[in-house]
């Protein structure tokens, strides 16, 4: 296994800097691993084993503080390494398509310690903006690593299926908050809420996106998630979502401000905004979520519209 991990590392280590990865770790019990990996002095613990960039909360490359700077420690489910291995092709090629994702955020994060370095674990300047960021901080890295990997139509189909199940989960889970947030006006569980299935839906529509981008030869539309964006006015936004990224990742060479990432902050805010949160900074510095009129996106279910 450990032959067979080192080939990968090189092969992909050949064409991109990875020399500030930490660490690979395969793990039968994954949460444990994720809830007990060092990651530094001052590092939060706190992880959600189903959360990240992996859809399938089957791996998860963690920024960890060092004495020579940050780097990535990757955490993988422990059945992956009987994959990597496996005389069946199909199998050794999903797992290296995982782990290969997963070192592509360690060779983002290895840009960011290099161009600006420290950063990646502490906080921003601005508090506002920094405070939004930090729900979307892992977004530049997922849309980066999965361009690395090149899809097939079935991973596309699959990251599209996944995008939608987002969309629909975000308007289901937040109209609910919505309601219940009229009832009890607690402020703070209702921005979560919406903070977190926003912030998933954008990490999806970012997978595809990027899966999209690096696709080699014709592909089809994707009639569900396009009719559903359609549905609910937010065509336009997708393509400028996309284009936003694409621009972003294109320059990634000339990139010399960490403000550039705040791009996602104001995608964040518009989403937030369609169910029912006005997330703003008051006068004295002090940061306050408001409750629009309405939860936007499910008063448009009712009409249907075509490309």
């Amino acid at each position: 296994m450990a032959e067979s991990l080192n080939e990968v590392v090189k092969i992909f280590g050949g064409k991109f800097p990875i020399h500030r990865l930490d660490g690979i770790t395969f793990a039968i019990d994954y949460a444990a691993a994720l809830q007990e990996l060092d990651r530094g002095l001052g590092v939060d613990r706190g992880i959600d084993p189903s959360a990240g960039a992996n859809p399938n909360g089957v791996a998860m490359p963690l920024a960890v503080r060092r004495d020579d700077g940050i780097k990535t420690h990757v955490v993988l489910r422990g059945y992956l390494a009987e994959q990597l291995i496996s005389e069946d092709e199909t199998q050794s090629g999903e797992a290296i398509s995982v782990i290969s994702y997963c070192l592509g955020t360690a060779a983002f994060n290895a840009l960011v310690e290099g161009k600006f370095p420290g950063t990646l674990l502490s906080l921003y300047p601005d508090p506002y903006e920094g405070w939004l960021y930090r729900y979307n901080d892992a977004l530049p890295a997922t849309y980066f690593s999965t361009r690395l990997v090149a899809p097939s139509m079935k991973t596309l189909e699959f990251y599209s299926e996944q995008a939608h199940l987002q969309l629909e989960q975000m308007i289901s889970v937040t109209k609910d908050a919505y309601a219940e947030y009229n009832e009890d006006g607690d402020h703070e569980r209702f921005f979560e809420t919406c903070a977190a299935h926003v912030s998933g839906f954008m990490a999806a529509m970012a997978r595809f996106f990027a899966a999209r981008a690096s696709m080699i030869g014709p592909h089809r539309s994707h009639g569900l998630l396009d009719q559903t964006l359609i549905q609910l006015e937010l065509w336009k936004w997708s393509k400028l979502f996309e284009e936003d990224l694409a621009a972003f990742d294109r320059r990634l060479e000339d990139w010399t401000s960490l403000d550039e990432v705040f791009f996602l902050n104001r995608h964040f805010e518009r989403f937030l905004f369609e169910v029912g949160v006005l997330p703003d900074q008051m006068n004295d510095g002090s940061l306050y979520v408001h409750a629009s009129g309405e939860h936007r996106l499910s008063t448009r279910r009712g009409t249907k519209r075509l490309l």
